[in-house]
């Protein structure tokens, strides 16, 4: 049923689009209004987790995003995100011998806006808020919510730098880390930028692309991940506080056709663990695991 819920936002939004007809703006040739819709399976394999136990997770990532173009410096966006991952533990692990979570849903919503000023200043602000549990917990105490705020300058004609922060209410904590805005076009075919995409990788981090031939990128990048969700009342800790947090490294091999892109993803999540806590996000118990292969495939369509 949740699946269910996920897709039809999706729908709704998708033919709410047909009936306004994007059209260039005058000033930029681009389309006033724009929309993207994504699909990504990622698949991680086993991966030693202590004790004798190991995990595989298996991850279904929905996003639908909506760009209205206002005039010629300002853009505002709407992204809606329904991402599930189901975990299949097997062993005695470290918390307290059983599996600490099996299936995970977040449901998300994010705003942002983009303004451009004189002398290539760029301001890109984000809201966003989203519901993140396990299945069989309550949507009450499953609400996380913040903001990216960024602020990036055109140096020269290929390369953009800037710096950024986030401040977010995650679940019993507040958490706030800067970081840094990179686009450079190092050459016709290189380029050196933050991966903003929907897909195994999240929005941090940079990657480096190269463009093999028309149509054809390859990357290699690396990111931080970090995913926190109420836990069910019958588990380990109930009502607690599950985390997952990561540093994923890929090669990333692209097409591009017309409005459709395709992403193939080959890595190894690095420096993972797992963290179960209280109700009140206290008490916590943690596990490190081993390093482990993972593939996916990310499918965007443009219209």
């Amino acid at each position: 049923m949740r699946f269910r819920i996920g897709i039809i936002l999706l729908c709704v939004l998708a033919t709410a689009a047909r009936g306004e007809e994007a059209k260039p703006h005058p000033a930029s040739g681009r389309p006033d209004l724009s929309f993207a819709a994504s699909a990504v399976p990622v698949f991680q394999f086993d991966a030693g987790l202590g004790g004798g136990s190991e995990f595989r997770a298996t991850r279904y990532l929905f996003q639908f995003e909506m760009s209205k173009r206002i005039d010629g410096t300002r853009d505002l966006g709407i992204s809606l995100l329904y991402d599930f991952e189901d975990y299949d533990f097997r062993g005695t692990t470290p918390f307290a011998g059983t599996a600490p979570w099996n299936e995970v849903h977040r449901i998300g919503l994010s705003i942002p806006y983009a303004h451009g000023f004189p002398g290539g200043w760029r301001l890109v602000a984000a809201p966003s808020a989203e519901f993140s549990r396990e299945a069989g917990a309550g949507w009450r105490n499953a609400l996380a919510y913040g903001a990216v705020l960024s602020a990036g300058k055109r140096v020269g004609e290929t390369v953009t730098l800037g710096i950024g922060a986030g401040v977010f209410y995650r679940l019993e904590e507040v958490n706030a880390f800067p970081y840094l805005v990179v686009d450079w076009r190092i050459s016709e075919r290189l380029r050196l930028a933050n991966p903003l995409r929907a897909g195994p990788t999240g929005p941090a981090g940079l990657e480096l692309v190269c463009a093999v031939s028309d149509g054809w990128d390859l990357g290699f990048g690396g990111a931080y991940r970090s995913m926190r969700f109420r836990l069910d009342d019958e588990g380990v800790s109930p009502g607690g506080i599950g985390e997952v947090r990561a540093i994923p490294a890929w090669l990333r091999l692209s097409h591009r056709a017309g409005p459709l892109t395709a992403d193939a993803y080959a890595g190894v999540v690095l420096g993972g663990r797992l963290r179960v806590e209280d109700e009140r996000g206290e008490n916590p118990v943690s596990a490190g695991y081993d390093p482990s292969p993972f593939a996916a495939l990310r499918i965007q369509a443009r219209f």
